[in-house]
């Protein structure tokens, strides 16, 4: 009879850290308290947890420090003491960025790194290949699915996909500047919309007749008529990507891609029979805004661009009423996640966490980017809580063009953004006040020049001479505030917070958020933000109930130990 297998587990860790001579005592007691500290978090017992550090990741992203009442230090060296644990234990464990010294080979390599961005991406698979005895040379598409696993199955850390993501750019774009790179290029993973196809996928016809509508749409041609209302770069970026989705979703729903020729083929109704019920597929049977805006948009098209008929127009009117969703301003995900704001602590906790930020990063001041991050992530903060910008707008900041400084150091700084630039096509400005402004120019002096490239003029800067991706930028944002404060949030609910705490504090007053947030209508203004006074006004008309009956109790001497009589029997 074979002895059935065993799987390690975190008891078994702990057991042989309890008996091994080898270690010390202070470190024992650390990797003890690592794991009984683990388990509790969990709330499960130590022999149902696997010795897996990748499972364990997984289970301890979904809460954060805050959420414990424990500082980010204290997170950190849980974690890396656990890690220590399974490293002395025998179990394989991911080197972490700072954890070892690098091999000769990749030293040298990673010297020639000119860019903060090829630094941090390629820091950890550096260090990690050096450790599978992985030369340069011999960097290939098997290797970086190799380093995908390990981020996956022997580390703590959440996102495996978008680091190994973001190690083949770096790694691509350092064979593209650095003549001494090892010169072959790896595939580059694609994550995110698994199933929308590149234009280069479907006849070349189609993405031809893209360029000529939206070349349309914008205004572009200086000979023909365009629509009455020209339509910005930006969204016209975003109707391109619709294009590709609805096109893509046909293919799954069972059309063949190339009798997708054209703008005309993908407004058909079998085609449109396909795309949207694959859609609906994906979303469970519910309607969602995404699809709804994507019936939208290709009525819009199909009307306007490509001229169809009565017929057709009736089914695509049809289609939309039958994915409608109805326009209620702010969705019932953001009011509830509002609902948090209710309790003045958590407002407390977030409208000082900027200043909090910027003092860790200058108490802990060592030329890491880590801390210049931390710089980065308090001023984003703080303009955002003044600004409400959108995230595209924030993230576009541009040191010459958008912020004009106060001559007075102390002073206050302007941020200046054209309608041009705006979704809305609404020029904002915006004041940052002195103690906001200091904390800018802080960064920008102290901390800012680490992270930016030479030349790079952007306020919060990325690659070459370009912007911070948005998305890492709302990460960035979004993982602070949840591990700061235990807060669930993301960039836009800026935007609804600063209404709601302006009503609360001034009741009706939807004009003065109609001019911050650049509406042209009071109606939108209001679909938005009408709620969310709600509960300030519920609470001053119990707070008027209670006067009322406080009034009533003293006129008939009810004392408040006994305010009710038993009539007699």
């Amino acid at each position: 009879m074979s002895k059935s297998s065993h799987t390690p587990n975190c008891a078994d860790v702990l057991e042989r850290i309890l008996v091994s001579p080898e270690l010390r005592p202070e470190r024992r007691r650390n990797f003890v308290w690592a794991l009984r500290r683990m388990a509790k978090i969990l709330n499960c017992d130590l022999g149902a947890l696997p010795a897996h550090p990748g499972e364990l990741g997984r289970r301890l992203n979904r809460v954060s420090p805050a959420q414990l009442g424990m500082t980010v230090g204290t997170w950190r060296n849980l974690r890396s003491s656990l890690l220590g644990a399974l490293r002395f234990t025998g179990f394989p464990v991911m080197p972490g960025r700072y954890a070892l010294p690098m091999t000769p080979a990749w030293q040298s390599l990673y010297d020639q790194l000119n860019s903060t961005f090829l630094r941090a991406a390629l820091t950890r698979f550096a260090r990690w290949a050096g450790t599978r005895r992985i030369e340069p040379p011999h960097v290939t598409d098997t290797v970086m699915d190799e380093y995908r696993a390990a981020l996956t199955e022997e580390s703590l850390r959440g996102g495996a996909q978008r680091v190994h993501r973001l190690a083949c750019v770096a790694w691509n774009e350092a064979v593209r500047t650095i003549p001494s790179w090892p010169q072959q290029l790896v595939s580059v993973p694609c994550y995110q919309n698994p199933y929308v196809l590149t234009f280069a996928a479907f006849p070349a016809s189609l993405e031809e007749d893209v360029k000529a509508w939206l070349s349309w749409t914008t205004g572009a041609s200086l000979v023909d008529d365009g629509p009455a209302r020209l339509m910005s770069a930006k969204t016209a970026t975003t109707r391109r990507f619709q294009v590709r989705q609805v096109a893509s979703a046909a293919v799954q729903g069972g059309q063949r891609l190339e009798n997708i020729t054209s703008l005309r083929d993908l407004v058909n109704p079998a085609v449109l029979e396909a795309a949207f019920q694959f859609l609906l597929g994906r979303a469970e049977g519910v309607a969602t805004r995404q699809i709804s805006d994507l019936a939208v948009t290709l009525r819009s098209m199909a009307v306007n661009w490509v001229k169809v008929g009565a017929e057709l127009k009736r089914k695509l009117a049809t289609l939309c009423r039958k994915v409608a969703t109805p326009n209620e301003g702010m969705s019932a995900k953001n009011r509830e996640r509002l609902l948090q704001f209710e309790d003045p602590a958590n407002v407390a906790r977030l409208v000082a966490l900027p200043i909090e930020l910027m003092r860790e990063a200058l108490r802990e001041e060592n030329g890491r980017l880590r801390v210049a991050l931390l710089a980065q992530t308090a001023v984003a903060i703080e303009i955002e809580l003044l600004t409400a910008l959108r995230l595209g707008n924030l993230a576009g900041l541009d040191l010459a063009k958008h912020l004009r400084m106060s001559l007075d150091p102390s002073g206050s700084i302007w941020i200046s953004i054209p309608a041009s630039e705006v979704k809305n096509r609404r020029d904002l400005l915006f004041e940052l006040p002195p103690e906001s402004a200091a904390l800018v120019r802080i960064y920008i002096e102290r901390f800012r020049p680490r992270l930016a490239p030479q030349g790079n003029g952007f306020l919060f800067p990325g690659l070459d001479q370009n912007a911070k991706d948005a998305g890492a930028l709302s990460r960035q944002i979004t993982r602070t505030i949840r591990d700061r404060t235990g807060l669930i949030f993301h960039v836009h609910l800026f935007r609804h917070l600063a209404g709601k705490l302006h009503l609360a504090r001034v009741p009706g007053d939807f004009e003065t958020l109609r001019q911050f947030f650049g509406h042209r209508s009071i109606d939108t203004t209001t679909s938005f933000y009408v709620g969310t006074d709600m509960p300030a006004a519920a609470r001053r008309v119990a707070r008027s109930v209670l006067a009322s009956r406080e009034s009533i109790a003293v006129q008939h001497s009810i004392r408040s130990k006994r305010p009710f009589t038993r009539g007699k029997t």
